[in-house]
């Protein structure tokens, strides 16, 4: 109703015309994801639902449109020969931050995974139930949407650099925290960051 407001448009119910709907959707395609539009296009439907059906004796119909699949956005991905010169540069360096960004590399190219599983790892060497990560089967838990549990399988070189990680960080004064991230305040955000050359020129894969 709000958007109706700002645009000079009808608020009543019994006003709002197809015109006014795609207005709508089109601000929200300008303004978020196509996804994120068909969600409040459907939410909308379901608002007026009920409406519609007390007002079919007018001849007045709810806004009708052709279902369409949101489109993919593609994803970007570091061509090869850039990799390949990051590794040696990255294997370098032994700092606490060094170590950590490397391993978060190496994870997310084993498996893929969502950022929030990313961040989410737990990880405690002594309880195996409070952690996420097994370096000696090589295998990381995440609990997905709909609270599925996957399981991912890793590299050698993965575990080797998780493993490498986690030697620095028990020194962390927030080493004792269940978090398998740790940022130099605390328990990190991961944040993904690839420039828009895509070339991973620099560190700050996470905070």
């Amino acid at each position: 109703m709000a958007f109706l407001a700002r645009q000079g448009m009808p608020t009543a119910a019994r006003s709002i015309h197809r015109e006014h709907v795609e207005a709508f959707i089109a601000a929200e395609l300008e303004r978020t994801a196509p996804s994120s539009a068909a969600t409040r296009y459907r939410s909308l439907r379901q608002l007026f639902g009920s409406w519609t059906t007390r007002a079919r004796s007018t001849g007045h119909r709810w806004p009708r449109r052709a279902r369409r699949r949101s489109p993919r956005n593609r994803c970007r991905f570091c061509p090869t020969t850039t990799c390949g010169g990051y590794w040696p540069t990255v294997r370098a360096r032994t700092s606490f931050r060094d170590r950590r960004d490397l391993a978060i590399v190496r994870l997310f190219l084993d498996t893929g995974m969502r950022l929030e599983g990313m961040a989410g790892l737990r990880y405690n060497a002594d309880d195996p139930e409070a952690s996420d990560v097994d370096l000696r089967s090589r295998v990381v838990r995440i609990t997905a949407k709909g609270r599925r549990e996957l399981v991912f399988p890793i590299g050698t070189k993965a575990a080797r650099d998780i493993d490498r990680y986690t030697r620095v960080s028990a020194g962390h004064p927030h080493a004792a925290d269940a978090w398998l991230w740790l940022g130099t305040k605390g328990p990190t955000h991961v944040q993904w960051r690839l420039p828009d050359d895509q070339r991973p020129t620099g560190h700050g894969w996470a905070s």
